[in-house]
C-alpha cells in the first residue's frame, strides 16, 4: 500500500520530471500526475495530495475555463523533490517508471480489429514496394518491424515501451519509407486511432509519457 505521505512525495518527484521534459506546459492535471508517476491509485486520491501539498507551500494550482484543477511546483517543491531524488528516498521505489507501465489491450473492444487489420495492410504494402535501392536492406527491416507490431498488438498486455517502439515507432518508420500515411476506415490515422484505443481503455496517454 502507498500511504497518504508517500503519495505526496511521488506527486512532486513526478511533476519535478514533467517540467524538466515539458517544453510548453507548466500545469498538469491529477491524471497526467498518475500517468508519469505509475502508482497504483486513483486521480482523486491524487488530486487530494496535491491539496494538501498547496497547504505545506510546495504546490500551486489553477482552473482553466472551469476544467480540473492544474498543478506545478513553486520553488520550494522544486528544492524538496530534488532532496528526495538526491536521498533516493524510499517512497520512489513504489513509483513505476513511464516505460514500464503495463497496459492491457482490449481484444473485445471496438477498433481493435480494425487496428490489426490495418497493420496487416500496412506490412502488405511494404512487401509490394519497391525499396531504396540506396538502402537494400531497409525493406527487409521496415517488415520485421511490422511484422514484431503485429505480434504485440496480439498480446493481451504490454509495456509502454512496447507499444510506443515495438509498434508506433515501427508505423512510424514504414509510413516514412512509403511516403503515405496509414488510414483507419472513416479516415481516421492509423498511429492516432492506436493512442486513442489506448487512452480510451487505459487512461495512458501516449503523448505525455
Amino acid at each position: 500500500m502507498i500511504t497518504f505521505d508517500e503519495t505526496q512525495q511521488i506527486i512532486v518527484v513526478a511533476l519535478y520530471r514533467m517540467l524538466q521534459a515539458s517544453h510548453q506546459a507548466t500545469y498538469f492535471t491529477a491524471q497526467q500526475i498518475v500517468e508519469q508517476s505509475g502508482v497504483n491509485i486513483g486521480a482523486a486520491f491524487v488530486a487530494r495530495a496535491c491539496d494538501s501539498l498547496i497547504d505545506m507551500g510546495h504546490v500551486e494550482a489553477r482552473k482553466s475555463g472551469g476544467t480540473a484543477d492544474r498543478y506545478t511546483l513553486n520553488d520550494s517543491g522544486f528544492r524538496w523533490a530534488e532532496e528526495l531524488i538526491t536521498k533516493n528516498a524510499p517512497a520512489l521505489s513504489k513509483s513505476v517508471p513511464a516505460s514500464d507501465r503495463l497496459v492491457t489491450i482490449g481484444h473485445n473492444q471496438p477498433d481493435y480489429g480494425e487496428i490489426e487489420a490495418e497493420i496487416s495492410k500496412l506490412a502488405e504494402d511494404v512487401r509490394a514496394w519497391n525499396g531504396n535501392p540506396e538502402v537494400p536492406a531497409e525493406r527487409s527491416r521496415l517488415l520485421e518491424g511490422l511484422e514484431a507490431a503485429k505480434h504485440f498488438w496480439a498480446a493481451s498486455e504490454l509495456k509502454v515501451i512496447q507499444l510506443k517502439v515495438g509498434i508506433i515507432l515501427a508505423i512510424e518508420d514504414a509510413q516514412k519509407a512509403l511516403g503515405t500515411a496509414a488510414k483507419m476506415v472513416g479516415g481516421k490515422l492509423l498511429i492516432d486511432a492506436i493512442k486513442g484505443f489506448i487512452k480510451t481503455h487505459s487512461g495512458i496517454d501516449l503523448d505525455h509519457l
